[in-house]
């Protein structure tokens, strides 16, 4: 028994549209099934990544459908149904009697269906063996195995865009061609943090009993982020607004300013890469739409750290222009005291990666990079990928592998001699430690030795720190759920 669900144009919103381009929901809803177990815990703290899932997974654009071994709980509201007993709502149902196992209604709130699974998923899922149980006998994780393989043969036969559970052995790379795609916690906000965004919906916390919601909108959101991302800035714009009080020039406070101010644009990028890497059929030539905001990404990245070098220049009054201020220059770097110039030094991590986004950035004034369609098969939707520049590819992955594995970075070799990359990945690897060499930039430069300036500790800090309410602008509670949700 199944219920058809027909798309149409949403209604008319509560308020007129200002402008006719303003945007609207899409048709579309996230369907999602979640393991109830990760939910468990979820009260004992109340900022904990469970509970803001629980919060979220009340969102009226989720189709939801929760999943138990031992079934909806008793307290569940139900629906009546023509024979047999009123079946839970928005929970999956086993069939009473089981026929053989495999049958089990279910719910999404709106619909209720009657179905059932293919026993073989189960037998292969369950007779697979991962690193998962290990410390278990063997019959009790065999045990565990077939009931995880029951919960994923369900979520598999629902066919929803995601499952969240935090089972390991289901979380193994084993099972990652099936068509379904299965997360953790952490994972799972991250999709559902850019769902939302996607649709302009920048809340970062959903209360779970559905009276209290945040949002931030879209600037204020990514701002919080960047300055998330840049604890050292407190101290590095406050010291320079100081300063500049007493100076006729204010061009080094915008500086500093900015450098938060290009890092919400790479993150504004980096949802754009991810968004258009999910597309089932990526737009444009091979994904050349998430090409080009990787290309928009890796200028201002490149932009936010030679505004630190330029704010640097000019604190330690490094002689010569300060056009040649940068952490790609070596020239440059040399003079500065060995704590900053030491920073990016021959052979080092920040060095490594800083070569990475130096030589992908330089492309811009080359061949343009080409995408690359991929299909694997085995359920796997088709990939775009991105060609690493060929004039540079030699140091490019001389320094990738001397940070790691390169498939870790979503490099992959497709044809003979040419490396290809998963842009999201690429660039989600870079981040880190661009942002370390950012912050140290920041915490070496010692502007507070600029004329005027006199820090105190709170100056340090983001501001009502510690104030524990979400609602807090910049309060820490705040900047975990925004991290949370950029999967950050």
């Amino acid at each position: 028994m199944t219920s058809n669900l027909r798309g149409g144009w949403p209604a008319d919103p509560d308020r007129i549209p200002r402008s006719p381009f303003e945007s609207r929901p899409p048709l579309r809803h996230l369907r999602v099934v979640v393991d109830a177990r990760v939910l468990d815990g979820g009260d004992q703290d109340p900022w904990s990544r469970e509970r803001l899932l629980q919060g979220l997974l009340g969102h009226p654009h989720l189709k939801v459908v929760r999943y138990s071994d031992d079934g909806p709980p008793v307290d569940a509201a139900t629906v009546d149904v023509p024979h047999g007993t009123p079946k839970a709502i928005g929970w999956v149902t086993p069939s009473v009697p089981p026929a053989d196992g495999s049958n089990f209604w279910y719910s999404d709130g709106d619909h209720l269906v009657f179905t059932g699974y293919d026993s073989s998923l189960t037998d292969w899922i369950g007779n697979t063996v991962t690193p998962a149980y290990t410390n278990l006998p063997p019959d009790e994780a065999q045990r565990q195995r077939r009931s995880d393989a029951a919960a994923m043969a369900t979520a598999h036969t629902i066919k929803p865009d995601l499952f969240i559970t935090d089972r390991s052995h289901l979380l193994h790379r084993t099972f990652t061609a099936r068509g379904l795609t299965t997360c953790d916690v952490r994972g799972g906000l991250a999709v559902l943090g850019l769902y939302l965004r996607s649709q302009n919906d920048h809340r970062i916390w959903s209360d779970p009993g559905g009276w209290d919601t945040v949002d931030l909108g879209r600037e204020m959101f990514f701002w919080v982020a960047a300055r998330e991302l840049l604890p050292e800035a407190w101290r590095w714009v406050t010291a320079c607004s100081q300063h500049v009080q007493s100076a006729q020039d204010d061009s080094l406070l915008y500086l500093a300013l900015s450098t938060p101010e290009r890092l919400t644009q790479v993150l504004k990028s980096r949802d754009d890469i991810h968004r258009e890497l999910n597309q089932l059929r990526p737009r444009g030539r091979s994904g050349s739409e998430a090409i080009h905001a990787f290309e928009n990404a890796l200028m201002m990245l490149v932009a936010t750290l030679d505004l630190t070098a330029v704010v640097a220049h000019r604190v330690l009054n490094v002689g010569g222009s300060d056009r040649y201020a940068g952490w790609q220059n070596p020239g440059w770097a040399a003079k500065l005291p060995a704590n900053l110039g030491g920073l990016v030094a021959p052979d080092t991590p920040l060095r490594h990666a800083l070569t990475v986004v130096q030589h992908l950035r330089n492309s811009i004034h080359g061949i343009a990079l080409q995408g690359l369609g991929v299909h694997d098969g085995g359920g796997k939707p088709r990939r775009a990928l991105m060609g690493l520049p060929r004039a540079k590819q030699a140091e490019l992955m001389a320094a990738v592998t001397a940070l790691g594995d390169p498939a870790d970075w979503g490099i992959e070799v497709v044809r003979a001699n040419e490396f290809h990359a998963d842009p999201g990945i690429l660039l989600d690897r870079l981040l880190p430690p661009m942002c370390e060499l950012l912050n140290s930039a920041m915490r070496e430069t010692p502007v507070e030795q600029l004329a005027n300036v006199r820090l105190t500790p709170a100056d340090l800090l983001p501001p009502q720190e510690g104030a524990g309410t979400v609602a807090d602008m910049f309060s820490a509670s705040q900047r975990a759920c925004i991290r949370a949700l950029l999967g950050l």
